[in-house]
């Protein structure tokens, strides 16, 4: 028997819990968004509890853009009752539809074991958010109703806080008008302060990302700054970094990877990469490497230059990964990704 590679050159279909709510009627709203659902037919969307599962039945779908939705329904939108218990709980979402496999995403909160994720109180939110994704911003947050406010950042209902304070570098002086990455990107002051959104959770930060130049962030690190934190709450708290930070023009030669891109963004078994097809110097001269954090190579694969498009099988363990994009030795461009199974 034979297999070989899923050849719908469309982008695979995504699922993500974008809020959930608890109302006082120990009852329930989720909030979903769906990603390049318009390729594909949709059979069904499954919510998975701790203690069970159930169908949707009704939603309320709003266009984000020509790829993403958003999808708003209740605890009494379901083929039956489903709980799920406010203090702690595991929650997923599955989509069904005419691609060869069900795709899905969740996460636990509260008490159950191992979240990270605080219990919301009654009227506030659980969002979701890429634990451990460095160097990119999160997807806005909207508000939750079958009727959301695009683009606007849900404070008022309890998905998120505030935190804010100083910049220092090594030296003790305030970074000035220099922009980093927490949960969002935020710029500072000319006098180094900052204020941004971050989720309400439990979580400690070893290391920052800030723009080198435009569209391209390194890390530094900086002193531990810890936090378990409950919605519309506000921490104080100043960033001192341990490294020096370069900023500047990008050299002519080096590629920003813009034009390279591998998602969904978790992934369980098959990642698509999608790449410029004027990137490589002639035929079959790109090749895409995926290394683990240990700087191991995992995979190789040769990609065609015309193409543009690639579906790979990732059969990794649980965790984060660097794909990178070459030509004949020359990095054109990188991209991380995580494996959630």
């Amino acid at each position: 028997m034979t297999m070989g590679l899923y050849a719908n050159p469309n982008p695979p279909p995504g699922v993500f819990i974008n809020e959930l709510m608890f109302t006082a009627s120990s009852g329930w709203n989720m909030e979903l968004s769906l990603y390049f659902t318009d390729y594909y037919v949709i059979d069904s969307i499954v919510v998975q509890s701790g203690i069970g599962s159930a169908r949707i039945i009704n939603w309320n779908i709003n266009n984000l853009g020509q790829f993403s939705k958003l999808f708003y329904f209740t605890d009494q939108d379901l083929s039956k009752p489903l709980a799920i218990n406010p203090i702690g709980d595991t929650v997923s979402v599955i989509l069904y539809a005419n691609y060869p496999w069900p795709v899905s995403s969740g996460f636990s909160f509260g008490n159950y074991p191992n979240a990270v994720v605080i219990a919301p109180s009654t009227g506030q939110s659980i969002s979701r958010f890429v634990l451990g994704y460095l160097c990119n911003a999160h997807d806005s947050i909207y508000s939750l109703t079958s009727n959301p406010t695009m683009g606007l950042v849900n404070d008022t209902t309890g998905a998120l806080s505030t935190i804010k304070g100083i910049v220092y570098d090594m030296s003790g002086n305030p970074v000035l008008n220099e922009t980093f990455i927490m949960d969002f990107n935020f710029t500072t002051s000319s006098t180094g302060q900052f204020v941004t959104r971050i989720y309400s959770r439990n979580q400690t930060w070893n290391t920052l990302c800030y723009q080198r130049w435009p569209g391209h962030f390194e890390q530094v690190t900086i002193s531990p700054v810890s936090y378990s934190i409950r919605p519309d709450t506000v921490l104080n708290v100043n960033i001192n970094l341990l490294a020096k930070i370069i900023t500047g023009i990008p050299p002519e030669s080096e590629n920003t990877g813009q034009d390279f891109k591998v998602f969904p963004n978790p992934v369980k078994d098959l990642i698509m990469v999608s790449y410029s097809t004027d990137l490589g110097t002639g035929s079959d001269d790109l090749s895409l490497i995926i290394y683990d954090l240990t700087g191991k190579k995992i995979l190789e694969k040769w990609l065609e230059n015309g193409l543009g498009v690639a579906n790979i099988p990732v059969d990794f363990a649980n965790g984060m990964y660097l794909a990178t994009l070459k030509d004949k030795g020359k990095t054109l461009g990188t991209d991380l990704f995580i494996v959630d199974k």
